[in-house]
């Protein structure tokens, strides 16, 4: 609970699987994150498919009542175009992606 009402500019989650990263990560964290202005948050994970996935759907379901966020289901991007903040899924499976 301390952690979530924390504004820090920085956040380090070390924990074990299965006990909700994805959803604190993807939901909340970089959520928060694209309400501010000019915010760029990278979303590291090893394949799209597999890894993104669960996590785009936690977006999809968070920002839903929100218009003026988009969501590029092609790229793994999302835009706040009000506050002009993205949140991008990066993986090492595209060449130049994590560079």
């Amino acid at each position: 609970g301390e952690f979530l009402l924390k504004l820090n500019r920085f956040n380090f989650v070390a924990c074990s699987s299965r006990i909700g990263r994805t959803f604190l990560g993807a939901g909340y964290l970089s959520g928060r994150q694209t309400m501010l202005p000019d915010q760029n948050v990278i979303y590291v994970v090893p394949t799209l498919k597999n890894h993104a996935a669960p996590a785009w759907k936690d977006l999809e379901i968070y920002f839903r009542d929100f218009p003026e966020i988009k969501m590029d289901k092609n790229n793994y991007v999302v835009t706040n175009t009000q506050t002009n903040s993205t949140i991008r899924f990066v993986t090492a499976e595209r060449k130049d992606a994590v560079r």
